[in-house]
């Protein structure tokens, strides 16, 4: 089905639609799920009762995040391989934003900009699925008006990010340094419990939350999230073993603060 689904896109869209697809068939399956294919026709995917999920596209790789929703009610990941320029602040971040980010001021930091945008995108995944389902999924375009319409307070190894002018929902979001860019993830629950933190973000202990990436063409190991940090040496990520140039990049992964 995935496949005859590709087969009407360009090339490119094609490969990136079947690695997006893999990986979260993948994640599901750490999530405790296996399913054969994935529906749909190009948008989103169908995903299995009860559980929900996340895809995210940067240069050539393919990442995605599943959760069963009696722990967290949405998901959502973002990996920016290909940065941002300090210029296009004014597009992602609204003016508190940009003040504590120091974005306004020269020399300001574009991995930390970067990090914020990342995490919106991220945050806005997740919050937009549930403000469409208070609207019984009837409402056309997206729930949310745009990256700017949300608000981030820096908080442990990320952000607490909510829609302007709401008290709900609210998304935990963790932000971690990856070779080349930033890797986000984002849960909203109906608790207090917070996203996995894990030592690599490409090779990691199994728990309920699952992670596949893929490169295009072949998968990289995929494992799942621990709940809390672990306290063993970061072990050399998938990522190094598929171009050895990366290793030493990859060997202690830089959170971003």
């Amino acid at each position: 089905m995935e496949r005859r689904t590709a087969a009407a896109m360009a090339p490119h869209r094609a490969a990136e639609f079947l690695a997006g697809r893999r990986a979260l068939r993948s994640a599901l399956a750490g999530a405790g799920v296996v399913v054969p294919g994935l529906s749909g026709t190009g948008g989103p995917p169908r995903l299995p009762d009860r559980y929900v999920g996340s895809i995210s596209h940067s240069a050539g790789l393919a990442v995605a995040v599943a959760a069963h929703r009696d722990r967290y009610r949405a998901v959502g990941v973002d990996l920016e391989l290909n940065g941002l320029p300090p210029s296009a602040a004014h597009l992602v971040l609204n003016r508190e934003d940009r003040e504590w980010l120091g974005t306004d001021r020269p020399g300001a930091d574009a991995r930390r900009l970067l990090a914020a945008f990342s995490a919106k995108e991220s945050a806005y995944k997740a919050i937009d699925v549930l403000l469409r389902e208070r609207t019984g999924g009837h409402r056309a375009g997206p729930a949310l008006p745009g990256l700017r319409s949300l608000r981030l307070h820096p908080h442990a190894r990320g952000f607490l990010v909510q829609p302007d002018g709401c008290l709900a929902p609210v998304a935990t979001v963790r932000v971690r340094a990856v070779p080349g860019g930033v890797l986000t993830w984002a849960v909203v629950s109906e608790r207090s419990a917070e996203p996995p933190v894990f030592d690599d973000p490409f090779d990691v202990d199994e728990e309920p939350f699952g992670w596949g990436l893929f490169d295009g063409s072949a998968p990289i190991p995929v494992a799942t999230a621990p709940l809390a940090p672990t306290r063993s040496a970061p072990t050399r990520s998938a990522a190094a073993r598929l171009d050895p140039a990366l290793s030493e990049r990859t060997r202690r992964p830089e959170e971003v603060r």
